[in-house]
C-alpha cells in the first residue's frame, strides 16, 4: 500500500463487526489498526411465555425468534427442563418428548456468547394428551340379563377423566378413568351398537361396541299335569330346578291356562300382537339361549312368540340320553293360542282325569308346542320350559 494513502474497510461477520483502517506513514512507518466490535445476544423471545407440552408426545419445538438466536453459542435453563425436554445450545429451541405430567413451573432461560448474555422467564406445563386408540378387543359382546358380567377392560393411550356411552348401556357401569364395563344388565336387548367416548380436558376419542343382552330358556322337571293349581306353582318348579343358571333371577313357565296366562288370543297374535299377551313368559324382541349361556335357541318377534322355522337350536342339546323324558306341558295350540279345557287338564291344570297338551323338547318345529293332547293329567313325566324374566 503506497505511502500517504488512507484505507477504510468494514466487514460484517456473524458475531462481530470488523473495521480495517489504514493510515499514512509517520516517521517512515506504516500503521494498520483493526477494531472488532462484538455484540451480546438480544432478548430471547419464545412464541409464548407459557409453553405447554404433552406427556409422552414428541413436542413441536419452541424456537425463539431469529434476532434472539443470532450469535448464541450456549443456552442453559434454571432449573433444568422437565425430563425428556432438551435445550439447543445454538438456538435455545426447546424440543423432545416429556415423560411426566407437571403443573406450570417457572424456568429461566439464558443464552450467551463471548460478548454477553440474555435471559427470559417462561413457564412450562406438561399435560396429559387427549386419549386415543380406545379399543374393546372382545366386541361383539353377549351378556345374560341380571347376571354380573366379567369385567370388560379396553386398551387406550393417554389419560381418561370421563367415559360415556350412547345409547346408554342397560344397567352396566362405565368407569370414568378406564372405560371398563362392569355391573349386571337390567334389561334385555337385541344386538345394539353403542358409541363409547373417552375424554379429558384436551379432547376425546370414540369407538363402538356391539352388545346383546339375552335371556335364558331351559327345561325343568315339572309336576303331574293336575298338580299345578295356578301359574305360580308352575313358576316355582322353574325357580327351584337345578338346571337354572345361577344369578339369572326369576323364571316363568312357558305354559298357558287358568285364564291368567296366555300367549295369544288370535293365531300367532295376528290381531293385536303383544297386547294379546297375559302374564306371558316370553318377552318381545328378545334373544333366548340355552342354560349353557352360549347356544342361541331363537329370537322372539314383537308379539313375544317365535316363528317356527327360525329356531337356531332346540331348547336342550340333542340327542338326549336314552330314556330321558321329552314331554313338555304347554297347554298351547300350534298357533300359540290357549287350548281348550281338554288340553289344560280341565282348564286349570287341576283335574287328574283330564288330558293336557304337551310338546317335545327335542323339536324345533311346532311340535315343540303341540304334539299331542292325549297325555293324562295324572302323569308325572311332564316337563316345563322356563323363561327368564
Amino acid at each position: 500500500m503506497s505511502r500517504g494513502m488512507q484505507c477504510l474497510t468494514s466487514a460484517l461477520i456473524f458475531i462481530a463487526t470488523v473495521h480495517l483502517r489504514c493510515v499514512n506513514a509517520d516517521a517512515g512507518r506504516e500503521n494498520t489498526q483493526i477494531f472488532i466490535d462484538g455484540f451480546a445476544p438480544k432478548e430471547i423471545r419464545y412464541p409464548s411465555s407459557a409453553l405447554k407440552f404433552y406427556e409422552n408426545v414428541t413436542a413441536t419445538p419452541a424456537v425463539p425468534d431469529m434476532a434472539a438466536r443470532r450469535g448464541l453459542t450456549k443456552c442453559a435453563s434454571s432449573p433444568a427442563l422437565p425430563s425428556g425436554l432438551v435445550l439447543d445450545n445454538s438456538t435455545c429451541a426447546i424440543s423432545g418428548t416429556p415423560t411426566a405430567i407437571q403443573a406450570p413451573a417457572a424456568y429461566t432461560i439464558t443464552g450467551s456468547n463471548d460478548f454477553g448474555t440474555a435471559t427470559t422467564e417462561i413457564s412450562i406445563e406438561i399435560r396429559s394428551p387427549a386419549p386415543s386408540n380406545l379399543v374393546y378387543a372382545g366386541s361383539p359382546y353377549a351378556f345374560v340379563k341380571t347376571a354380573t358380567v366379567t369385567r370388560v377392560t379396553p386398551t387406550f393411550s393417554g389419560t381418561i377423566t370421563s367415559c360415556t356411552a350412547n345409547p346408554a348401556l342397560p344397567g352396566l357401569t362405565l368407569s370414568n378413568t378406564t372405560c371398563e364395563i362392569t355391573g349386571a344388565p337390567t334389561t334385555s336387548q337385541l344386538q345394539t351398537t353403542h358409541t363409547i367416548t373417552a375424554s379429558n380436558a384436551e379432547g376425546s376419542t370414540s369407538t363402538t361396541i356391539d352388545l346383546t343382552i339375552f335371556r335364558v330358556l331351559f327345561i325343568a322337571n315339572g309336576p303331574a299335569g293336575s298338580g299345578m293349581a295356578n301359574s305360580g306353582v308352575a313358576d316355582n318348579y322353574c325357580n327351584g330346578d337345578g338346571n337354572k343358571p345361577a344369578g339369572t333371577g326369576n323364571y316363568k313357565a312357558m305354559i298357558a291356562g287358568w285364564g291368567t296366562r296366555r300367549a295369544c288370543s288370535s293365531s300367532n297374535c295376528a290381531t293385536s300382537g303383544a297386547a294379546e299377551n297375559l302374564d306371558w313368559a316370553l318377552a318381545p324382541n328378545t334373544q333366548y339361549r340355552r342354560n349353557d349361556l352360549s347356544t342361541i335357541i331363537m329370537t322372539t318377534n314383537s308379539a313375544g312368540i317365535f316363528v317356527f322355522g327360525t329356531l337356531a337350536a332346540t331348547i336342550v342339546a340333542t340327542p338326549l340320553p336314552g330314556g330321558s323324558p321329552i314331554s313338555l306341558w304347554t297347554g298351547l295350540t300350534t298357533g300359540w293360542t290357549t287350548h281348550s279345557s281338554s288340553g289344560t287338564c280341565g282348564g286349570n291344570w287341576s283335574t287328574p282325569s283330564g288330558t293336557g297338551v304337551y310338546g317335545l323338547i327335542n323339536r324345533s318345529n311346532n311340535t315343540l308346542l303341540h304334539y299331542s293332547t292325549a297325555t293324562p293329567c295324572s302323569s308325572s313325566s311332564g316337563l316345563l320350559a322356563c323363561a327368564q324374566q
